[in-house]
C-alpha cells in the first residue's frame, strides 16, 4: 500500500509538471501613446478624435489642423494601433482605404518603418502626431493620449 502512495504521487507530479509546461502566459501588452510636437497647441485628445482623424473623417482636431503618420503595414505596433484604439482588423483598414481612395475620398496616411522615423518626424514641426510604443518615446514629445 505505501508503493502505491508514492506511485500516485509520482504520477500526480509528472501531471502537474505536463500541465505547467503546456500552458503559456499571455504576452505582456506595451502600452501605446500619442505623441505630438511640444509646441502644438493641443493638450491631450480623445480615443474618438483620434480614430476621426486616422481614418480621414476629419483632418482637425480641436480645430487644429493637425497631420499622422503611420506605421508600414507589416509592423506590430500598427496592427496594435488600429485594434485596440481605432477597432478595425488589417482586413477591415485595408477594405476601408480601399473604398475611399477609390472613391477619390482620400488617400492613407504617409507611413514610416520605425519608432525613430516617427519620432524624427513629429519632431520636425508642431501639429504633427504619430502613435508608438510608451517605451519608445524621449522627452522631445508631448503625450496626447496614453491607452490605458
Amino acid at each position: 500500500m505505501h508503493h502505491c502512495i508514492s506511485y500516485r504521487r509520482l504520477f500526480l507530479i509528472f501531471v502537474l509538471i505536463g500541465f505547467g509546461f503546456s500552458v503559456k502566459a499571455e504576452p505582456v501588452t506595451t502600452k501605446i501613446v500619442v505623441v505630438t510636437h511640444p509646441q502644438t497647441k493641443l493638450e491631450q485628445i480623445s480615443q474618438e478624435q483620434i480614430r476621426k482623424r486616422w481614418l480621414s473623417m476629419t483632418t482637425r482636431i480641436d480645430r487644429q489642423r493637425v497631420d499622422i503618420i503611420d506605421f508600414d503595414e507589416n509592423s506590430p505596433l500598427r496592427t496594435q494601433f488600429y485594434s485596440q484604439i481605432i477597432g478595425v482588423s488589417d482586413n477591415q483598414l485595408k477594405a476601408y482605404w480601399a473604398k475611399k481612395v477609390f472613391r477619390g475620398e482620400g488617400l492613407p496616411p504617409e507611413m514610416k518603418s520605425s519608432s525613430a522615423e516617427i519620432l524624427q518626424w513629429v519632431n520636425k514641426q508642431p501639429n504633427r502626431i504619430g502613435y508608438l510604443y510608451k517605451k519608445d518615446i524621449n522627452n522631445g514629445v508631448k503625450i496626447l493620449f496614453e491607452m490605458n
